[in-house]
């Protein structure tokens, strides 16, 4: 049997007042959709993560930069330099439209297929796949799979491709390291919904 559980997400049919749901108009969404799932563009250095509703929740990229010199001054142009070319590394991802790759249809639908096999046994584990150890089992068989996986690419990729601005204005230092014996460094850029839901939150404050 199936693990349903109450979603907020309002069902359009019934006439939703003001984005807010009442108890006769909360529509039941399986447990396996509201997971967070991630799919790793290890070759790319980008990370999504998102629900198995479509729905994108954070964004990280990663960028490196050789150190040149000894000198703090060498270090924190290295760490900008990282910085930039996490951006840019994110903003050809989008432009790319790698979301909707083969390569991330694949790793879609892998989460899709772990999410089914971990609903049914319970499990709480996390939904990770990865360019670089896809699994050898092809889901291109399984014609539902497939097709939820393109769907989900899809909304995912509108989102983003919607709020691509925001997204790479909206990017924060997640963590950094010194890598090579200090001969490079590594940095992690992020966005998330929680981050972009308080920067509008204070743009309106100040608006005001």
């Amino acid at each position: 049997m199936a693990l349903m559980a109450c979603s907020s997400t309002v069902n359009q049919s019934r006439g939703g007042v003001n984005g807010v749901s009442t108890s006769s108009q909360m529509s039941i969404t399986p447990i396996k959709d509201q997971r967070l799932a991630e799919s790793e563009f290890k070759s790319k250095g980008v990370r999504i993560y998102y629900t198995l509703l479509g729905n994108v929740e954070a964004i990280e990229a990663t960028g490196y930069a050789a150190v040149v010199g000894n000198s703090a001054s060498a270090a924190r142009e290295s760490y900008r330099v990282a910085e930039l070319e996490a951006k840019k590394s994110l903003s050809d991802f989008i432009n790319q439209e790698a979301i909707t790759s083969t390569t991330s249809i694949r790793m879609i639908s892998q989460n899709l297929e772990r999410a089914e096999d971990k609903t049914a046994s319970q499990s709480n584990s996390d939904l990770i796949a990865s360019d670089s150890n896809l699994s050898t089992k092809s889901s291109q068989d399984n014609s539902a799979v497939r097709n939820d996986a393109l769907k989900i690419a899809s909304t995912l990729q509108t989102t983003i491709t919607t709020q691509n601005r925001g997204i790479l204005g909206g990017l924060y230092l997640k963590e950094s390291a010194v890598l090579d014996g200090g001969r490079s460094v590594m940095v992690v850029m992020r966005w998330d919904q929680k981050h972009n839901d308080s920067r509008k939150q204070i743009r309106n404050l100040m608006a005001q």
